[in-house]
């Protein structure tokens, strides 16, 4: 490909895609390698304003200071302003219990975001390319993927854009070659070790041994499935659309669970909350669950609740409030509860609102505390004569086992429950004709 025609594929790709705006500040990521090198440098020819950032991740001794020394140099040339940071990406790997690969994914992108920000550039452009697309599609099949993990990489991933997809390893090389822009070559890409290297290195060579345009194949077939996808998320945005049932409880989603007898779907469904392909194809299929079974995936929990799933943030219980004296204390979020301590009127009038409770206060051992309820708390509900389970108590009540999470009680010093708030307080602490003065204890919950 021409040195012209190169930087004509590029630019119309980026109008197609309606990637950049010319006056805007981009950062590249800049390695020293051929596909950043050519990055930037069509860049400069295309007339965006670019700012350079070297990320040395000091793993290869001095093959990565010499990488850094090349960019400083190579920017310079092209007086093009460079930033630069390094990082100790094994004591990353050590801390967070995460392969090399992932460390330095992590460690990259976050600087680049936080350099975005303080700079003020609009995006971050990296130098992914067709092959790099083909790669990704490949690794997805070997690992098991959906419609979307064979659609490759997106030209666009929130303020990450790859303007060179459009191009392949060899396009890149070739315009290198015609501009006589040297660059430099990271020993550990040639290495097959982990599963990159590996397809990079030895499948794709053998597939191109049966077919010269494979790169180009699965380029084209990746962008075809990219329009089949979209067309079927229309189609899956109104199925759960329909699906979607209201939720009395914060941040918790529901919908019909006949949402799940379509594996497409569900695991569309699914997968926006980070269950993994092996749980989506579990839970589809154990559709018909009885109510109770739990699913969680690392950032939310899925809960089959008679003809429905619920779904919700995981649930962290928040530790107990020491109540000492009376007074307004802030529960979790914007949560409230007030106790006040008055004489008894009389001529007492009780409040129908479940969120208010009124207590003998001379039966109440302080300090009190409020806290989330446990399996195996026992109370006396008012108007029985034993005690009973607490999660029996409310499973008469038709609690689901999110709600049951959530639900606060207010304990005296012993740990003995007066109120369950917002449903019945201890029998044992009730106002009787001899109660003399009133403990009052109000819920008033965040709208949110």
């Amino acid at each position: 490909m021409k040195k012209v025609d190169f930087l004509d594929t590029v630019a119309a790709f980026i109008a197609g895609n309606g990637l950049l705006q010319k006056g805007a500040l981009y950062l590249v990521g800049l390695s020293g390698g051929a596909d950043s090198v050519a990055l930037l440098l069509v860049m400069r020819r295309l007339g965006y304003r670019v700012e350079g950032v070297h990320c040395n991740f000091h793993l290869r001794g001095r093959e990565s200071d010499r990488d850094e020394v090349f960019c400083r140099d190579l920017c310079r040339k092209w007086e093009v302003p460079l930033h630069t940071v390094h990082f100790d990406t094994m004591a990353y790997v050590e801390a967070h219990h995460v392969s090399v690969e992932m460390a330095a994914r992590q460690l990259r992108y976050d600087y680049f975001e936080r350099l975005r920000t303080d700079v003020g550039a609009e995006d971050i452009l990296v130098a992914h390319h067709m092959n790099d697309s083909v790669e990704t599609v490949l690794i997805n099949m070997v690992r098991g993927t959906g419609l979307h993990g064979l659609c490759g990489i997106q030209p666009r991933n929130g303020h990450v854009v790859r303007p060179l997809l459009c191009v392949d390893r060899q396009m890149i090389l070739d315009f290198l070659q015609s501009e006589g822009q040297d660059f430099i070559t990271d020993s550990s890409n040639l290495v097959p070790d982990v599963m990159r290297n590996k397809i990079r290195l030895q499948v794709i060579p053998l597939l191109e041994q049966i077919n010269p345009s494979f790169i180009q194949g699965v380029s084209d077939m990746a962008d075809r499935l990219k329009s089949a996808a979209a067309l079927l998320d229309g189609v899956v945005e109104q199925t759960l659309s329909a699906a979607r049932r209201e939720d009395s409880m914060p941040q918790v989603e529901a919908f019909d669970r006949t949402v799940l007898s379509n594996d497409y779907v569900g695991h569309a469904l699914l997968c926006r909350y980070h269950f993994s392909p092996a749980q989506c194809t579990a839970i589809c299929r154990n559709r018909m669950a009885e109510t109770g079974t739990l699913y969680e995936s690392p950032t939310h929990q899925l809960l089959f609740d008679r003809d429905n799933i619920l779904i919700q943030p995981l649930f962290v219980a928040p530790k107990p409030l020491r109540l000492p004296v009376d007074g307004k204390y802030v529960l979790q979020g914007d949560d409230r509860l007030r106790l006040t301590l008055l004489d008894r009127p009389e001529n007492m009038a009780w409040s129908a609102d479940p969120n208010t409770a009124s207590l003998d206060a001379d039966r109440v051992e302080w300090p009190l505390t409020v806290r989330v309820a446990d399996r195996a708390d026992r109370f006396r509900p008012l108007g029985m004569r034993g005690t009973k389970l607490l999660s029996d108590f409310l499973t008469d009540r038709k609690m689901n086992r999110f709600a049951k999470m959530r639900q606060l009680v207010v304990t005296d010093a012993q740990n003995r429950i007066l109120w369950v708030v917002g449903h019945r307080i201890d029998d044992r602490y009730k106002v009787t004709d001899d109660t003399r003065n009133l403990l009052r204890l109000e819920f008033f919950q965040d709208p949110s």
